[in-house]
């Protein structure tokens, strides 16, 4: 196999060329998970879900300027802040209904009270 850009010969196993930095035809993008991350902004935390679209979109650029194994992390991390996000909306969501719950016990307390 060829480069296609230089005309280097390549290993068979090579991802990009060692010359000139061109990717193999067929190698694909890192998957930048950025509809998970646009999903976790929108549906869970914004917070974390604004950081995972950021890397989302770093990792879709790290790849077309050939920087693969930082487009690689940048994709990582990505997926990583969506989970977060995930996971955050989880236990906030949690602690609001262990919340709710104690109010409505006072609630009930105080309700017993008045009608003794």
């Amino acid at each position: 196999m060829y480069c296609i850009r230089c005309g280097l010969q390549l290993p068979d196993d090579a991802k990009s060329c060692s010359r000139c930095g061109t990717p193999v035809p067929g190698m694909a993008p890192p998957q930048s998970g950025l509809p998970w991350a646009i999903l976790a902004c929108v549906c869970c935390c914004p917070a974390t879900g604004i950081v995972a679209i950021v890397y989302a979109l770093k990792s879709a650029e790290l790849f077309k300027q050939q920087k693969w194994e930082e487009a690689r992390k940048a994709a990582a991390k990505s997926v990583r802040w969506s989970w977060i996000s995930v996971h955050t909306a989880i236990v906030l969501t949690l602690a609001y209904m262990v919340y709710g719950v104690i109010l409505l016990y006072q609630q009930l307390d105080q309700f017993d009270q008045l009608m003794k």
